[in-house]
């Protein structure tokens, strides 16, 4: 059937991208948001519109903090057929949508309370407890911080002489690690090559150490034998190196490089969503312009952990969503937009049967696992004799993509599964761990 031909086309280019869309005058907005206002009350304004002329939704510079997802489904499409574009209003700045919190009141280690001297030299901590808006404590502890806009590496040790057990393994020497499901092991490329596993450690006991049973069984099925011994271990209690951070439910420690040790952290962010766009069931909507941040993923956090089959998909979680997440919606575009400091699996997801897409000039920079995610792993609606159940007629066209793939590196930079009359060009990949995966079989 030629209607379902998989039309892939992938172009790595040197392109010079000008971000933003043009400003607009303040009569040209039809509902206006202030950084101190709402977007979820001006979604609400969106359902109540009821005039024929296309709406303009316009965001001042600024930051549009999230507390919970922005959830918009069919009630906000236009009443009369028209069109509704999101995009900055008039001003100097970007309108940048996030779900992060500031960490504002950060203490030095070595100021002879906070933390034990003198090996905490150099060292900021910052309490959960100070942080506003309040994390969730589903949300800890944190995954992912950022300092001045760049991406802190949590605590890593490589391992060595370990002995796999049946729950766990054995060390060479006892740990003094706290279980408190804050210790997460790595397997890059030993289980599978395309993949790196994430557990939690549930136990220690000595020199003895329990992984958490759901993520241990789904290792042993991955691995179709006991997992091999692992070749990292993150968020270690323990003084962070430079340019590291280790976090607790009650706690974040930070250790800037040396030049910057004596300098509390300026501008540091954790996410406190998982999801900061979920739209279903959209018609004729259009992002211009707008910058995203601020989002993580917890999977690998919850029991059963993160054991993925490829491109962050797991066996038992299921299929992952990005941080903008889109769903059976129609004539759906995102333009010159911006995706940084995410945390998610992917930055983009636009999926479940959605049509007549437009991905194009937008920058996915600083992604903890893939960029764009089109389409689905599943195929049963990929196989209907039904066109109106496809992801068909999609573009993905003049995106630049750095540094991607940062924290969950099985993910793919683009991910296009059981997509039809789709065309994937001219996107510019600088710094990535996996391909580009399209899906068609």
């Amino acid at each position: 059937n030629d209607t379902m031909k998989l039309a892939l086309f992938l172009a790595v280019s040197s392109l010079h991208l000008t971000m933003g869309a043009p400003a607009l005058h303040p009569d040209e907005c039809t509902i206006h948001v202030s950084p101190h206002g709402s977007l979820h009350q001006a979604a609400h304004q969106l359902t109540q519109h009821s005039n024929p002329s296309d709406v303009v939704m316009c965001l001042d510079p600024g930051l549009h903090l999230l507390q919970k997802p922005l959830l918009l489904n069919v009630s906000h499409n236009h009443k009369h057929g028209g069109s509704v574009t999101w995009r900055p209003s008039a001003g100097a700045g970007t309108a940048t949508v996030s779900g992060g919190a500031q960490l504002t009141k950060w203490y030095r280690c070595d100021d002879g309370v906070h933390c034990p001297w003198p090996e905490w030299h150099g060292v900021w901590v910052h309490m959960v407890s100070d942080i506003s808006p309040a994390v969730p404590g589903s949300m800890l502890p944190v995954r992912q911080l950022w300092v001045n806009g760049s991406r802190i590496s949590r605590a890593s040790t490589p391992l060595s002489g370990w002995v796999t057990t049946a729950s766990g393994y054995s060390t060479p020497s006892g740990l003094d690690w706290v279980a408190s499901s804050q210790v997460e092991l790595r397997w890059p490329s030993s289980i599978r090559n395309w993949i790196e596993p994430r557990c939690l450690v549930t136990g220690v006991t000595g020199t003895n150490l329990t992984v958490d049973p759901g993520c241990w069984t789904a290792l042993t099925a991955r691995a179709g034998k006991l997992p091999p011994p692992p070749l990292f271990a993150e968020n270690i209690p323990g003084v962070p190196g430079p340019g590291e951070f280790y976090a607790t439910d009650q706690y974040i420690f930070y250790r800037p490089a040396e030049a910057m040790q004596y300098t509390a952290p300026a501008d540091a962010w954790v996410p406190v969503v998982g999801t900061l766009l979920q739209a279903d069931g959209l018609t004729g909507h259009t992002w211009q312009g707008i910058a995203f941040k601020h989002a993580t993923w917890r999977q690998p956090s919850l029991p059963g952990g993160y054991v993925p089959s490829q491109t962050a998909v797991c066996a038992a979680a299921g299929e992952p969503v990005g941080a903008v997440n889109v769903s059976r919606s129609l004539n759906i575009s995102f333009d010159q937009c911006s995706f940084t400091n995410i945390g998610a699996a992917y930055a983009l997801s636009i999926g479940q049967a959605s049509q007549k897409v437009r991905v194009t000039g937008n920058r996915f920079v600083d992604c903890s696992g893939g960029a764009v995610k089109l389409g689905n792993v599943n195929d049963a609606r990929a196989l209907s004799n039904q066109s109106s159940v496809w992801d068909s007629d999609m573009v993905l066209d003049g995106n630049w993509m750095d540094g991607i793939a940062m924290e969950f590196r099985g993910a793919a930079a683009v991910f296009a599964g059981y997509v039809a009359d789709t065309t994937i060009s001219q996107n510019t990949i600088c710094l990535l761990y996996t391909s580009p995966s399209p899906r068609d079989s």
